[in-house]
């Protein structure tokens, strides 16, 4: 994903993005509508995402970007946060927070950390560091392949 350097000190800072703030709002009980059953079948996140889950990134203020960053996860890694964090935070309906920083790590991942709130779930994506590489003057490419 092509960022801005400004965009990428306020990632390194904050650990918040334009991918990060989308989940965010969509993972936001009350949960209903579209997508939130389809979340619990096996494979749901898969590449490509599905219409339900890019119309659900862009209304929550996402662009076509971060859809394709989305993608770009590899399914495993997706799966794995589907299963284990996403479908039963949606059952039990509680918020899952995300963020993102970089990692000494070779490939990426994502770990559950502490959250500050009770009864919310806290994701953290991690990135490679030898994923995260300038492409000119102000802009970085923050890659997720393996």
């Amino acid at each position: 994903m092509r960022l801005s350097l400004r965009t990428l000190i306020e990632l390194l800072r904050t650990g918040r993005g334009p991918t990060t703030r989308a989940l965010d709002l969509i993972f936001t009980p009350p949960y209903s509508g579209s997508g939130f059953t389809e979340v619990q079948a096996t494979g749901a996140l898969d590449s490509p995402l599905a219409a339900w889950g890019v119309q659900l990134m862009l209304n929550a203020g996402a662009g076509v970007a971060e859809v394709l960053h989305i993608n770009a996860w590899p399914d495993g890694m997706k799966e794995t946060l589907r299963s284990q964090v996403l479908a039963p935070a949606v059952g039990e309906n509680l918020k899952v927070r995300f963020f993102w920083e970089p990692s000494p790590e070779t490939s990426p991942h994502w770990v559950l950390r502490e959250p500050a709130l009770a009864g919310d779930v806290d994701v953290i994506f991690r990135t490679p560091w030898s994923k995260i590489v300038q492409t000119s003057v102000e802009e970085v490419d923050v890659g997720v392949g393996t």
